[in-house]
């Protein structure tokens, strides 16, 4: 694994810091998943008090002007990426580090970086192809933007079919649609989910 990697991985993770008290995590191992972003927390007890209101406290952490979390997909293509799949570099945008398959997608978010970087507040975590509920972000394949609604595929075969035909797709999800989830991140998953794992 390249340094890149590591860095997108979490295990350093260099100017990202825990979205409730703001200061580097260190060698916490405490993370957790939120609206399609990887959040790293001092311990439990700051990732408790994320749970308590996690839209005020995303809200919040995005306007301290720190790096406090990095999408586990590309922004421009909303592909999952893993360490293999991140050959665009990286690049930082209101409070996220972002992760890119290529350098064309990089530079294109770079032209118009509001455009690609808002991680909207209502989500379904629900595969339209289908017809299932999600478990988790990590395991999702990709999504796509409906309206301001962010809407997941499940897997490979469902990502293009997503992609391609998401307004269509969108009604089948209309019923899942909520704030995102926040969903806690064992510590062996964290090498090999997300951008760079």
């Amino acid at each position: 694994m390249n340094l890149l990697s590591l860095l997108l991985v979490g295990i350093v993770q260099s100017g990202q810091v825990c979205p409730i008290d703001f200061a580097p995590p260190g060698g916490s191992l405490v993370a957790a998943d939120f609206g399609g972003v990887r959040l790293k927390f001092c311990g439990q007890p700051c990732l408790s008090e994320f749970k308590k209101q996690p839209v005020k406290s995303w809200q919040a952490a995005l306007k301290s002007g720190k790096i406090v979390g990095t999408l586990l997909f590309d922004p421009v293509i909303g592909k999952k990426l893993t360490p293999e799949t991140t050959r665009g570099g990286v690049t930082e945008y209101s409070g996220v580090r972002y992760g890119f398959s290529n350098a064309q997608n990089k530079a294109t978010f770079q032209s118009s970086p509001a455009l690609y970087a808002p991680i909207p507040l209502k989500q379904a975590l629900y595969c339209p192809v289908m017809g299932l509920t999600l478990a988790h972000y990590w395991g999702t394949s990709g999504y796509a933007d409906v309206d301001g609604v962010r809407i997941y595929a499940c897997c490979e075969n469902c990502y293009p079919k997503l992609r391609s035909d998401a307004v269509a797709l969108a009604p089948k999800a209309k019923e899942y649609v909520g704030e995102p989830k926040v969903f806690e991140v064992a510590p062996a998953l964290l090498k090999l989910t997300g951008p760079g794992g």
